[in-house]
């Protein structure tokens, strides 16, 4: 199976989880209100930043150090920081046409939620593509535990927004095509060369962290103890599947 073919599989994998959490707004059921929701999130986030410590960019920012290899050190951290960047001026910009910066409103979080998911992609089909099985094994469940609720968050978002339930579907849909695309981009590069590996890593790695900071920010003194816990749990969640995954 030739590389390209091996990403868009990766791609379609978030892109079908994304869409399955997304389909959730679907459903007869009274929700509770987006910072309600939002203050469920802890877990996510804290799988989110277990992502980039122990699969996108901790592996290989580790190597690199003991090994010497400051270039590549330099090309995870220049993704690094595009991923916060892109996400970053995707807040500000959406901020400033919006006319909205007490906080993150649902149309602010929404476009958030849907700009990382291009990174997001790329690394997902990156590792389906560039990674040993089980590596991308562990990659590709923690991916998908954080694309149902995000696909779900993105629809809630859209519907807060005053859009009727199959609209807000179908935005959670096309946040899910965002990683399809990103995953297709990611299969170009490796198609080529597998060095850009590591740089599609930590560019996904920076978007997601953007994005956590950003979340944990709104939160703020709204966190408490059980939250906290969450977090953590969600923090351990891929050393614990590396420990059982094969």
């Amino acid at each position: 199976m030739s590389t390209f073919s091996l990403a868009m599989i990766g791609g379609s994998i978030s892109f079908l989880s994304t869409a399955l959490g997304a389909a959730l707004i679907l459903y007869p059921i009274s929700h509770p209100r987006l910072k309600d929701f939002k203050l469920s999130m802890e877990f996510t986030l804290g799988l989110m930043l277990s992502a980039i410590a122990f699969s996108l960019i901790g592996p290989t920012a580790l190597q690199s150090f003991q090994q010497g290899q400051w270039n590549a050190f330099a090309i995870l951290g220049l993704g690094l920081i595009l991923g916060l960047v892109l996400v970053l001026g995707t807040h500000q910009v959406v901020e400033w046409v919006s006319g909205e910066s007490q906080k993150t409103t649902p149309k602010i979080l929404a476009f958030t939620l849907i700009m990382h998911n291009l990174p997001e992609g790329m690394a997902s089909g990156a590792s389906t593509a560039g990674l040993h099985f089980h590596e991308a094994l562990t990659v590709q469940v923690s991916f998908i535990l954080q694309n149902l609720p995000e696909g779900f968050l993105v629809a809630l978002a859209l519907k807060a927004l005053g859009t009727n339930a199959r609209k807000a579907f179908a935005g959670g849909v096309f946040s899910g095509f965002v990683e399809l695309f990103g995953a297709m981009i990611a299969g170009l590069f490796l198609s080529t060369t597998n060095a850009s590996l590591p740089f599609l890593f930590s560019l996904a790695g920076g978007a997601m962290l953007m994005s956590v900071l950003f979340e944990l920010k709104d939160l703020g003194r709204e966190l408490n103890r059980r939250k906290i816990t969450q977090l953590i749990l969600g923090f351990l969640a891929i050393p614990f599947f590396n420990l059982f995954l094969p």
